[in-house]
């Protein structure tokens, strides 16, 4: 008499973004989000015609830090990241942000500083690269 031995693989499918909780552990792992951190980009604007603004500093700031004094040293120093926007008034941040709730300053030359407190939340679904405003406009002084 022969014995046949059956091996069956089970494959998990799940329509969630979320990967599968793991079954030793039961400990669902990191998403890109929590992980890695989202790369932010965005585009830097005049309010009025709309071009580009290059030099424009954008500070990401945790949300519970107070802005002001509107201190380009000290923000530094708090900012999780920050980008210089180019030619083209793109900014792109570096390093990633992570899951969690910021304030955004932006200062440039010739415009008002810009400051929004608990502008940006990032969760664990959030994608990247991600364009949290579609651009952000400056007024002139």
């Amino acid at each position: 008499m022969k014995a046949f031995v059956v091996i069956v693989m089970l494959v998990g499918c799940s329509s969630s973004s979320r990967p599968a909780r793991d079954p030793i552990s039961n400990v669902a792992p990191p998403t890109v989000a929590e992980a890695e951190g989202v790369m932010l980009v965005t585009k830097v604007v005049d309010s009025v015609s709309e071009w580009p603004i290059e030099g424009a500093v954008v500070r990401v700031i945790p949300a519970t830090v107070t802005v002001e004094p509107l201190d380009p040293t000290r923000l530094d120093r708090l900012a999780v990241t920050r980008a210089t926007s180019d030619a083209e008034g793109v900014a792109r941040f570096t390093p990633r942000v992570t899951v969690g709730t910021y304030s955004v300053v932006v200062i440039a030359d010739r415009y008002k500083p810009l400051i929004g407190e608990r502008e940006l939340i990032v969760t664990p679904g959030t994608a990247s690269p991600f364009d949290p405003w579609g651009h952000i406009s400056l007024r002139l002084r």
